[in-house]
């Protein structure tokens, strides 16, 4: 694909989306051809790429939700513990849930016709 097209498609800048592009490429997500009939396309299947694989190759440590700080001790042991639970949960979430599945949420529901 197109990196015009991506951006037709996303709104979003394409400088940003080079950047975006970059890093997934270095994770082997995508690839990329130069030229005229050169654009970028996924490694593997969508099927085949988790939420996690992409927000893990994109994410930045300064972007990554922070643990929280608490004073108390004993409460900021407590809210660690339940911190770490939500952080696996969503890993996991993202884990089965593939860009394919991502990609049929966006498409636009047929309509049914009585």
């Amino acid at each position: 694909m197109k990196l015009d097209h991506i951006v037709a498609q996303t709104g979003a800048p394409p400088k940003y989306l080079v950047h975006i592009l970059l890093k997934l490429k270095e994770k082997a997500l995508v690839n990329s051809k130069r030229g005229p009939s050169g654009g970028y396309w996924l490694v593997k299947p969508a099927r085949m790429t988790s939420v996690a694989e992409i927000v893990s190759a994109v994410e930045t440590e300064s972007e990554a939700p922070r643990e929280p700080s608490v004073k108390d001790e004993e409460a900021g042991q407590a809210i660690k513990e339940v911190w770490l639970q939500l952080e696996k949960k969503r890993w996991k979430a993202m884990k089965n849930i593939s860009l394919e599945d991502l990609l049929q949420r966006t498409e636009p529901e047929e309509e049914t016709r009585s």
